[in-house]
């Protein structure tokens, strides 16, 4: 028996048959399994669970699955029979706008390459490093395809921000928002995910289903594999687009659970560009990270400290006054080197306000912040009418070319977390060479591993590292 599998924008169809070994692929090559733990509020100790989550169905007699796994069902397939494929999308025709605006703009050969295999293939993603002008290759894009079309993204600050770009390049058409209790349908729609996942079928209803693309930006959110489905992932496959084109500088790391899941949504990379090859360009700046011993009068750890690094995360960082304080004195120091200094932290209540109270004449920034002060605070930084700010959510996809120093102060782990908050200060600008970035080291516990981590990613990234006293 061949197999014949049809294609459409999101999703893979393939007809049933009674072959157990059809549904042995397609469960194989479809369906995730990874471990997590959890506490036994029994024996208050870890527990080791196994998840598996499925991404295919049926309807209409036909296994139902993403896009993004064809080729690995494909592979399977073709041992047992000949396999053909249907390419079901609608008729994809590229109407160049010829902007006046864009026409002023120099593109770099990167991104020239990436727009052209992003209109070639409709499908994947493109892996460049923070502060390498993503934004600008979908305008590149845009461009050369026309409207209508859809560009996504995790944050009402980076909505803001994207709306204002296109804005800028494409004036005479009109650019709507669906976010921030915002619904407007224009040629070009900027929204937050989880607007657009609410607002799913009035966004299919518009222009009759004919949006020509869809820009996943930071689309690593597609990868979250804690719950069944993201908003992210669920928005993602539920816009039928001609074009998805993922945009990230973390898609994750070969062979993982969690890049097994974005591809599955977006397809693999279609084009890449290394930090070097991006310092190369003079587009990111290099950096050099301090590390300073993290104060603290006695480091308390929990009984069962494997099961709950809360514990320790909150009594030995968020509680920790004298860490507090030794953040206050480094962002200080750093101020009075004449360096604008952004201080990274997670928690609103038990960190951004303390440091608050501790550093009055800091700004700060995070999700509460009303549009027009965030604007405002934003606007003032780059200016240098502010010298240091402290924030949550100045992390991923802002665009402040003025950072010149930056404090981790949240702590954590994650090194794709990690590599988007750093890039927030690697953007070049006149007379700036060099990022510099403080972190702490713990001594004890969780917290000392997870500085570890961290610095198993500068490594990593090649990036200079001094253990110092003092700053």
């Amino acid at each position: 028996m061949s197999f014949n599998i049809e294609i459409d924008n999101s999703y893979c169809y393939l007809d049933i048959n009674k072959d157990i070994r059809l549904l042995n692929i397609i469960h194989q090559h479809c369906s995730v399994k990874y471990y997590y733990f959890i506490k036994d509020w029994k024996t208050h100790k870890p527990s080791k669970k196994l998840r598996e989550i499925i991404y295919y169905s049926t309807e209409n007699n036909k296994f139902k699955f993403p896009r993004g796994w064809l080729w690995d069902v494909y592979e399977s397939l073709i041992l047992l029979d000949t396999v053909t494929i249907s390419d079901i999308r609608r008729t994809f025709k590229p109407i160049p706008l010829h902007s006046e605006e864009v026409s002023k703009l120099k593109f770099y050969p990167y991104q020239d390459e990436a727009a052209r295999l992003a209109i070639e293939y409709r499908y994947g993603i493109i892996h460049h490093p923070t502060g390498s002008g993503k934004t600008i290759t979908m305008v590149n894009i845009i461009n050369q395809v026309g409207f209508p079309g859809i560009i996504m993204v995790p944050s009402l600050m980076l909505m803001y921000q994207t709306k204002e770009v296109m804005e800028k390049f494409f004036p005479e058409y009109k650019v709507g928002l669906v976010g921030d209790s915002e619904f407007d349908i224009g040629q070009i729609i900027v929204g937050t995910s989880d607007s657009l996942f609410l607002k799913l079928s009035k966004i299919n209803d518009a222009y009759k289903n004919t949006w020509k693309f869809l820009f996943i930006d930071e689309c690593h959110h597609l990868r979250e594999a804690k719950e069944l489905n993201t908003r992210y992932y669920d928005a993602s496959m539920g816009i039928d687009a001609s074009m998805k084109i993922g945009f990230t500088a973390t898609p994750g790391d070969i062979n993982t659970v969690k890049r097994r899941i974005l591809e599955g949504a977006t397809g693999g990379v279609l084009h890449y560009l290394s930090d070097a090859e991006a310092r190369e360009y003079g587009i990111i700046v290099d950096m050099e990270v301090y590390i300073l011993a993290a104060a603290c009068d006695e480091y308390k750890r929990d009984q069962n400290d494997l099961a709950n690094w809360q514990f320790e995360y909150k009594t030995n960082m968020l509680n920790n006054n004298k860490y507090h304080e030794q953040i206050r004195d480094v962002a200080r120091s750093l101020v009075a080197k004449g360096l604008s200094t952004l201080i990274i932290v997670d928690r609103v209540g038990k960190h951004l306000k303390v440091l608050e109270e501790m550093i009055p004449e800091a700004e700060v920034l995070y999700g509460a912040t009303e549009k027009d002060l965030r604007e405002d605070i934003k606007e003032r930084f780059e200016n240098n009418e502010i010298p240091l700010l402290i924030s949550t959510i100045v992390k991923e996809g802002v665009n402040i070319k003025n950072i010149e120093a930056i404090i981790m102060a949240g702590g954590g782990k994650d090194s794709d977390a990690l590599i988007q908050k750093i890039g927030r200060g690697l953007r070049w600008k006149e007379g700036k060479d060099k990022l510099i970035l403080v972190d702490f080291m713990f001594d004890d516990g969780i917290l000392q591993k997870h500085s570890k981590e961290r610095i198993k990613t500068y490594k990593k990234k090649d990036y200079q590292i001094f253990y110092v006293s003092e700053i």
